[in-house]
């Protein structure tokens, strides 16, 4: 009969034992300077919607397309901490809408490509 191979059982609460990583092996990150990423629109700078983009989320309003809409940026999210996000569409951008007489704040989250800045 063949001899059995023992392997080392896992202690109760701890993760499946592991060979330990060579230290050659080692991970680093690349990191990215702000400089090689396109820089942050500044807040308060106005922008206007270029793309056809709908909104659902406010109620008084219902669909509403922004296209030719005139707003301002509130935050860029792209840079955080001087290292670039990921973020699909990084700027928080806020508009009032006149819906029959009344005013309406809305804040939407926009891509670079979809605004123009004026």
């Amino acid at each position: 009969m063949l001899a059995s191979s023992r392997l080392p059982k896992a202690a109760c609460g701890r993760r499946a034992l592991h060979a330990p990583r060579p230290s050659s092996c080692s991970i680093r990150s690349s990191r990215v300077t702000v400089a090689s990423v396109a820089s942050p629109v500044p807040e308060g700078t106005k922008v206007k919607v270029t793309a056809d983009v709908t909104i659902s989320h406010v109620a008084r309003l219902g669909d509403y397309s922004l296209k030719g809409q005139e707003g301002e940026v509130v935050k860029d999210v792209s840079v955080h901490k001087d290292q670039p996000t990921n973020a699909t569409m990084p700027l928080r951008c806020k508009f009032v809408i006149n819906n029959d007489g009344a005013d309406v704040k809305v804040i939407a989250h926009l891509a670079e490509d979809e605004v123009e800045v004026l």
